[in-house]
């Protein structure tokens, strides 16, 4: 590290995701100008903290600001005192975790933002991604699971364990006869549209001998996101929408959304509203939730000794 980004004007953004932890330093000023990288898997929290205090040594005393982004879910009522801990978790040591105080005790008196990595996803295509330029807007990944991150006038709306779109219940496609795999709902729109859904659909297809198409395929998955689309248009007024994660990468499906969402809102004026609505895959891919990890931070670094989430209804950078 070189002047002028020297001692005393860094920031550091944590993403903790489901198989990997991050860790970027940024400049106060520039947040997404990186100095620094490192990632190590997610393996139990105190291993974790351990391997991010040695990547943290050689900068000690020149964080000014400390942004995280985590799954979930989390507990984010700030009156709450557990505010900033894992409150459920299959993850061998996460249940319970006191994610924020934990880093609070690797770095003292660093002020610090903390919201779910799905959420910081959102704020990071918002600021630098695809969702630019939009007031009422949402961020959904489809993979493993489903999340949401959702915006609204500009603000980001977040809280304990919402919002969650991967349980909504979902009309049933007419040639979809698959159960589901979602462990509590079977048939809740992660269930049925997920990563894991969708090749044990395949899976059971096979062995049953059934034959279809890609586009088959791809008709039954877009038919339900397009719900959750729909649904998040006719509540929060949502005007674009971002999808990102991995099943988003499949050949065709993005057409196949859109294709599918138009027969359920219709044009403007037809549907309630004369605003427009469109659909977009990610700019920053799997960057999204560092992004915004180092812009919560950016903002953290502006904001002396305040540890609040990034919650409605106060607009970015406000908390």
């Amino acid at each position: 590290m070189t002047d002028p980004v020297a001692p005393k004007n860094l920031i550091l953004g944590l993403e903790t995701g489901g198989t990997k932890v991050l860790c970027a330093v940024g400049a106060v000023g520039d947040p997404t100008a990186e100095v620094a990288r490192w990632s190590t898997s997610t393996r139990s929290p105190q291993r974790v903290l351990a391997d991010i205090a040695e990547f943290l040594a050689p900068l000690a005393g020149a964080i000014r600001g400390v942004g995280i982004a985590a799954f979930g879910p989390l507990d984010l009522d700030c009156s709450s005192s557990n505010y900033g801990a894992i409150t459920t978790s299959p993850k061998t040591g996460w249940d319970g975790f006191a994610l924020l105080a934990a880093v609070q005790d690797l770095l003292p008196g660093v002020p610090c933002l903390i919201t779910t990595d799905v959420a910081g996803a959102a704020y990071g295509e918002a600021q630098r991604g695809a969702l630019r330029g939009a007031r009422d807007l949402a961020y959904v990944t489809i993979g493993t699971g489903v999340g949401l991150g959702l915006l609204q006038r500009g603000e980001l709306m977040v809280g304990t364990g919402w919002p969650e779109a991967a349980h909504i219940p979902v009309q049933r496609h007419p040639d979809d006869a698959f159960a589901g795999v979602c462990r509590f709902h079977g048939d809740c729109l992660e269930g049925l549209a997920s990563g894991p859904a969708i090749a044990a659909r395949n899976l059971e297809l096979q062995q049953t001998g059934v034959l279809r198409s890609a586009k088959q395929d791809l008709d039954v998955t877009a038919f339900y996101i397009a719900q959750l689309i729909a649904t998040l248009y006719y509540c929060f007024g949502s005007e674009r929408v971002v999808l990102g994660g991995g099943v988003m990468k499949t050949s065709g499906l993005i057409e196949t959304i859109r294709w599918e969402l138009a027969k359920r809102v219709g044009p403007p004026g037809s549907r309630g509203s004369s605003r427009s609505l469109s659909v977009e895959l990610t700019a920053l891919d799997g960057e999204a939730g560092l992004v915004g990890a180092l812009l919560l931070a950016g903002e953290a670094a502006e904001q002396t000794h305040r540890t609040e989430s990034l919650h409605a209804p106060l607009p970015f950078g406000a908390r």
